[in-house]
């Protein structure tokens, strides 16, 4: 808020002391409030339970230390000129703002954090046992964890974390592979109840509703908790194997991955282990073809171009076979091409592109292929996304823009031809070879199956998002 417009605080503090049913706030700290508004928010606001705050200043930490709500859901992110020199936060400066607020916190999300005590402020970290707790709360969003995602720390300061952990980024540029076998050691030791007690620490987690989290991540946390759903993003050749050994130790019900396939169809070997089979039901793949390779990427400069929707599908078909128990599948390909300079971005398949735009992708013989093959599924969903971005060279010499954008999906019911009544000539698509019928469903009934099954979104995530519109 400007300075100069003193009327605008008068109205902000007037909303403040005479909404008595004001549930959520979002502010952004731009620039200094006058003391009238940290006093604002001093004043009883018995209705709200959510805070969302742009922008970290000293008057941001003065705001959190008066306010006076039974807030349970708390969002601090940065704003974008925020991220230089910005120090993440840690359990100490943490406690300092948060600790009078942690019986009613329920969901905390921050832009950056650390747990790792060679990057926590100040130095050296107090012991576990001294650091405040968090005994309410149940989700925790990290836009960037920081060094090392130490359990023993994470367990005391969220004793009662059931429901999503989301590390959405690892910056681990400090760490190398003895760090990443140490981590992951010390992790499992953290989980061994005889251990915690002994250290008179907090338990393990009993179990975990969703878990997000980038490969590397996913590794290093080794989590032996029961998770109903883990998402992994951005998952490359490099990362696969780290993916592959999270996933043999603890196999999930419910799994989604984003691949990158930049790297060529060699992703997808051996991805899924044997361990899944037992317990898999619910599975979301994204495929991301995009052609946003430097010249000094380990992908070859053709990997790309060689690459062909035919052989995908079936390379996705045959690690998908042994996974007896899948019932719910939803395969997503997310394109992203361009046209640049003559060594970047890199050689695209044209015949791939084509195959998955919207108007062509066949999505009957995609569907058809799949259930043939997968005896076990009775909800499918497939959806196409894409966008080609360029320049053409008009007769004149002169250079225009081009871009183009789809998106198309379909799902379907997969029924028993002989106990399936019919209701017209297209209310099904008969599976060739076996018995089987894909009946469509209607888009909203498979928007709701799809969110139901996926859903992550917090509820500052929803209120940051709707803010940013």
């Amino acid at each position: 808020m400007p300075q100069d417009q003193p009327e605008d605080y008068t109205l902000l503090v007037d909303i403040l002391t005479s909404c008595f049913n004001l549930e959520r706030i979002t502010i952004s700290m731009e620039s200094d409030p006058p003391p009238r508004i940290l006093e604002a928010f001093r004043t009883p606001l018995q209705s709200l339970r959510l805070l969302l705050v742009y922008g970290w200043s000293e008057e941001a930490s003065a705001l959190l230390l008066g306010i006076c709500a039974p807030l349970r859901v708390i969002s601090l992110q940065s704003e974008p000129g925020d991220w230089v020199g910005k120090v993440p936060w840690s359990p100490v400066p943490l406690e300092r703002v948060l600790s009078h607020l942690s019986p009613t916190l329920e969901e905390l999300e921050l832009d950056e954090f650390t747990v790792d005590p060679a990057r926590m402020q100040p130095r050296p970290a107090p012991p576990i046992t001294g650091l405040v707790q968090y005994p309410a709360v149940h989700s925790l969003t990290v836009g960037c964890i920081v060094g090392r995602p130490l359990l023993d720390r994470l367990h005391h300061l969220f004793p009662a974390l059931c429901g999503t952990l989301a590390f959405r980024a690892l910056n681990g540029s400090a760490l190398d592979l003895r760090d990443y076998t140490s981590t992951r050691a010390a992790n499992k030791l953290a989980q061994e109840d005889d251990w915690a007690r002994s250290h008179r620490l907090a338990p393990t987690w009993k179990k975990l509703d969703r878990l997000v989290c980038d490969p590397v991540t996913f590794y290093l946390l080794a989590l032996r908790c029961p998770i109903r759903l883990v998402m992994v993003r951005y998952v490359s050749a490099d990362t696969r194997g780290y993916v592959m050994e999270a996933l043999r130790e603890n196999p999930v019900p419910r799994l989604k991955l984003s691949l990158l396939l930049k790297y060529g169809l060699g992703i997808l070997d051996g991805l899924l282990p044997p361990e899944l089979a037992g317990t898999l039901t619910h599975l979301t793949i994204v495929l991301e073809y995009a052609n946003d390779i430097l010249p000094a990427s380990h992908a070859g400069p053709n990997t790309l171009a060689r690459i062909r929707w035919a052989d995908l599908l079936d390379r996705t078909i045959s690690i998908l076979k042994p996974l007896h128990r899948l019932t719910h599948l939803r395969l997503a390909v997310q394109s992203d091409v361009c046209d640049g300079l003559a060594h970047w971005p890199a050689e695209r398949s044209e015949a791939f592109v084509r195959a998955v735009r919207a108007d062509a992708f066949d999505f009957a013989g995609a569907g058809s292929a799949l259930v043939s093959a997968l005896p076990s599924l009775q909800y499918l969903f497939l959806a196409t996304d894409g966008t080609v971005s360029g320049q053409v060279v008009l007769l004149d010499d002169s250079a225009e823009d081009v871009h183009e954008e789809w998106h198309a999906s379909r799902g379907w019911r997969v029924a028993d031809s002989q106990s399936e009544s019919m209701s017209g000539a297209d209310a099904a698509l008969t599976v060739q070879d076996c018995q089987r019928v894909l009946v469509e469903l209607e888009d909203t009934v498979m928007e709701t199956i799809v969110w139901r099954e996926e859903r992550f979104v917090s509820e500052a995530e929803a209120e940051s998002l709707r803010g940013n519109r």
